[in-house]
Order: C-alpha cells, then sequence, then structure tokens
C-alpha cells in the first residue's frame, strides 16, 4: 500500500511517536523540533507538556510534509496548526 505525505505524517505522530488523537490534533508547527529531533506535546494527558522523541525516517517524514505537503494545503493563507484539512484549516478529527 503506498501512502500519501499526509498520511505519512499522521502515521508518524500517532504510531511512530505513540500520541494520543487529542495530542496530534492540538499540534503547532512549532512544536516539531527538527534540528533536536524532539515533538513537544503541550496538551498531553493530564495537561502535562512533555518531549518525544522523532527519529530516522519519522523525522523525514514529517520534514518532507512541513516542506511540501503543509505548504500546499495552505494555499498561501497563515495557520499555526500543524496539521492542516483540505482548507487549509486546522484539522479537527484524525480518525
Amino acid at each position: 500500500m503506498k501512502f500519501t505525505p499526509d498520511d505519512r505524517a499522521l502515521l508518524t505522530l500517532y504510531y511512530g511517536c505513540g500520541l494520543r488523537k487529542s495530542e496530534g490534533l492540538s499540534l503547532n508547527t512549532d512544536d516539531i523540533l527538527l534540528e533536536k529531533e524532539l515533538v513537544l506535546v503541550r496538551k498531553g494527558k493530564g495537561y502535562k507538556a512533555r518531549y518525544v522523541p522523532l527519529t530516522g525516517s519519522n523525522k523525514k517524514d514529517l520534514e518532507y510534509y512541513l516542506n511540501f505537503s503543509r505548504s500546499y494545503l495552505l494555499g498561501g493563507k497563515k495557520e499555526t496548526a500543524l496539521l492542516l484539512n483540505v482548507n487549509g484549516k486546522r484539522l479537527r478529527t484524525a480518525f
């Protein structure tokens, strides 16, 4: 099965990083720290913040999504949300 870059970004966050649904949906672009290979989860379980490691192909998938797929979805709009719907707005539900 072949996945799109958007699918790979979702799989990276939820499966690769072990995020909960609400944690992934509340992520902003500045929560992805590619140079430090970390994801900052601000609204975790019990409203506690934590860092989650981002390694190997997970980092590559998110980097590709940020640089290409997300830009396409934005279409020139400004949005801080990491995960976007087809209208360039924050994704409300992932599954």
